[in-house]
């Protein structure tokens, strides 16, 4: 009896297949077309090697050709010569050609991602807008006003409370805070160190002991009659 495994490796491969790699980026027609068009460019300029090699060897035959007096066949490898020299410009121009257009290309690509991204901030821009009106906006401004308002009013009336009692209160705070400063707001000058003295060597008159003798004469007594 075949087993069942034995059956499954004889109708076909037991193996797993390999897992598949990550999967490649998508090549964008762009850069398709870009792509193309240099290599077409460089078959072109390897053209162009080929025909600038053709042209030196056909000079120099031609050359040959008439220093030996063979004016005839010197003039069909002029002939052919200047074939190639026509080849030569159709190809230049051929190469300006495909470059013109690469460049031209690969412009526009960027053009359109511009306009791509304009287009999607022009999208998020209407999605926002759209999310707001201008009531919506003018209820906002009239509300902030109010509050203004509300606030600057709240403000007068606690102003108007204090009267000139609490002023007094508020100036007897302020010096009891800063003892050190007057009622104007200066600073108090400090107590002097040393005790003025009353003449040059600082002595200290001494008290008078006697009363003062008045100088006016004393009236004499009148004799009674």
């Amino acid at each position: 009896i075949i087993s069942e495994a034995r059956m499954g490796n004889l109708f076909g491969s037991s193996k797993k297949p390999a897992a598949a790699g990550p999967a490649k980026p998508p090549v964008l027609e762009k850069d398709e077309a870009i792509l193309k068009l240099k290599n077409q460019r460089d078959k072109l300029k390897k053209m162009q090697k080929k025909i600038s090699i053709q042209l030196e060897k056909e000079t120099a035959v031609a050359k040959e050709l008439y220093r030996k007096k063979k004016k005839e066949e010197a003039k069909a490898v002029l002939r052919k010569k200047k074939f190639q020299e026509n080849l030569m410009a159709s190809t230049e121009a051929q190469i300006t050609n495909l470059e013109q257009l690469a460049s031209n290309i690969e412009e526009a690509a960027i053009q359109k991602q511009v306009l791509d991204g304009l287009a999607a901030g022009n999208a998020a821009l209407k999605e926002i807008q759209n999310t707001m009106s201008i009531d919506d906006v003018q209820d906002v401004m009239d509300g902030l006003k109010d509050g203004l308002e509300y606030a600057n009013d709240i403000q007068e009336l606690v102003g108007e409370s204090i009267t000139q009692a609490d002023e007094e209160q508020l100036e007897a705070d302020l010096l009891a805070f800063f003892p050190e400063l007057s009622p104007d707001g200066t600073d108090i000058p400090d107590a002097p160190d040393t005790v003025p003295t009353g003449d040059k060597d600082n002595k200290i008159p001494d008290a008078a002991t006697a009363a003062p003798v008045s100088s006016k004469p004393k009236p004499e007594a009148v004799a009674a009659t």
